[in-house]
């Protein structure tokens, strides 16, 4: 297991155990808006003029945008989003490029001056065959798309995991208010999920985050910004 530390600009340094995910329930509006949009923009790279977090694994600094991964909406999971079709194209143009795929690149060319050639004697037009296309060009072509076949939202939200893990290197997965949409089976169903991932699971709720859970941390931010912890051991405050 990787070892977690959250730097919250309202508390000291938060050690995460083994085997625990953690809930950061904020009671104030306005600082749970400000709280995730400070996430988006870290996760999106953009400048922020406050630093509201910091998270460290195994001693190193975590880059949101490369190594996490932050969901807001469950109901409208765009598993064919720009981002994710751009990952899958340069998945695919890497698999082309193998030695192995010669016959079949070369086939596809074949095809494509085959209808040149037709076209030009259909339309009277004199026609020269297209110069071979780039890998890149033939990803392109063929324009793979996600099947989304899952029915339930924590279905849909695994599986877009699943995706997300398998077109970037990610360690830290912010949900936010997850509470509203899972009941406590589903959540721990999904905890087991991100552990055999080693993932480390981080909810942001903004509301009364019900019964802690065994294997919950919490860490509470009042309506007068005083911090409370939950489920901790003395140690695991730094």
């Amino acid at each position: 297991m990787r070892d977690f530390v959250f730097s919250l600009d309202l508390c000291s340094s938060i050690k995460i155990e083994p085997f625990k995910f953690l809930t950061i329930s904020i009671e104030d509006k306005h600082y749970f808006y400000s709280f995730v949009k400070f996430i988006k923009q870290e996760y999106k790279r953009e400048d922020t003029s406050k630093k509201m977090m910091n998270v460290f694994c195994d001693g190193s600094l975590v880059n949101l945008e490369k190594m996490s991964c932050l969901i807001t909406d469950y109901t409208e999971i765009d598993f064919n989003s720009k981002v994710i079709n751009s990952s899958i194209i340069k998945k695919l143009t890497s698999f082309l490029s193998l030695s192995e795929q010669k016959e079949v690149r070369e086939l596809l060319q074949d095809c494509l001056h085959k209808i040149i050639a037709d076209f030009s004697l259909y339309s009277d037009l004199n026609l020269d065959k297209n110069p071979e296309l780039l890998i890149t060009e033939i990803a392109k072509i063929c324009a793979p798309t996600i099947l989304d076949e899952k029915t339930t939202i924590l279905e849909r939200l695994i599986e877009y995991i699943d995706l997300m893990l398998n077109i970037k290197n990610m360690s830290v997965l912010f949900l936010v208010s997850i509470k509203l949409y899972l009941d406590q089976d589903e959540l721990e169903m999904l905890f087991k999920y991100c552990l055999d991932r080693n993932l480390l699971l981080v909810l942001i709720e903004s509301c009364d985050s019900g019964e802690i859970l065994l294997d919950e941390q919490r860490v509470i931010i009042d309506s007068q910004k005083c911090v409370i912890f939950q489920n901790f051991d003395n140690g695991d405050e730094l």
